[in-house]
């Protein structure tokens, strides 16, 4: 599910708020719930490797959102809602906002943004916000997803930001990759968790 989720029950979800209060009890069906889970942490599972120290997969979209994995294992933090990159705050000349009101889908297409320029500055605001996740934690490898990235002036101006702003020891040898069948990323995820013993109800 895209929001927040915690202990097997969606908490808040911007996208389809109608679903928000969404847990294992609420939910009629005939088949067999096994757990409720948050997309980019699904997502996350399809691409992570337990050879890898740190990954993150920043995810933008409607909103931004990240997930971040250690040895192969997706940290959700100490109570379930770790990576809430897009609610990390911003001074610009104009104010303070928050990276997704500032890079996120819902605020390229609100504000009407379209020329290059404005989108190549849209994405390097989310390359600020992931320059504080890798002097932070140090990833061995950064992979972006999201309709977003497929905008190219978007991308490059992440790209760009990312490079500039953060520290030049965790930017060498970290790889950064673009998840080129997104539409497949949360699923293949599901089926890795399914296959797992990844806790159930």
């Amino acid at each position: 599910m895209p929001g927040l989720v915690q202990n097997n029950r969606l908490v808040s979800c911007k996208s389809v708020p109608g679903l928000n209060g969404l847990s294992l009890d609420t939910v009629k069906t005939q088949g067999t719930l096994e757990f409720i889970c948050n997309d980019i942490d699904a997502g996350m599972q399809a691409t992570c490797d337990t050879k890898y120290a740190c990954e993150l997969l920043v995810m933008c979209g409607t909103g931004i959102g990240m997930s971040i994995a250690f040895n192969g294992q997706v940290f959700t933090g100490a109570t379930g809602v770790a990576g809430e990159l897009g609610h990390c705050r911003v001074m610009t000349e104009s104010g303070e906002f928050s990276l997704e009101q500032l890079a996120s889908g819902d605020s390229v297409r609100s504000r009407h943004i379209a020329t290059e320029d404005e989108l190549y500055r849209a994405g390097s605001y989310l390359g600020m916000g992931l320059a504080w996740a890798v002097n932070l934690l140090n990833p061995n490898r950064v992979w972006l997803a999201g309709r977003m990235m497929s905008n190219v002036p978007y991308y490059q101006g992440c790209l760009d930001s990312l490079k500039q702003m953060a520290l030049s020891t965790p930017l060498v040898g970290m790889q950064v990759n673009r998840v080129e069948d997104m539409e497949t990323l949360v699923c293949r995820g599901l089926a890795v968790m399914l296959a797992s013993d990844y806790p159930r109800s």
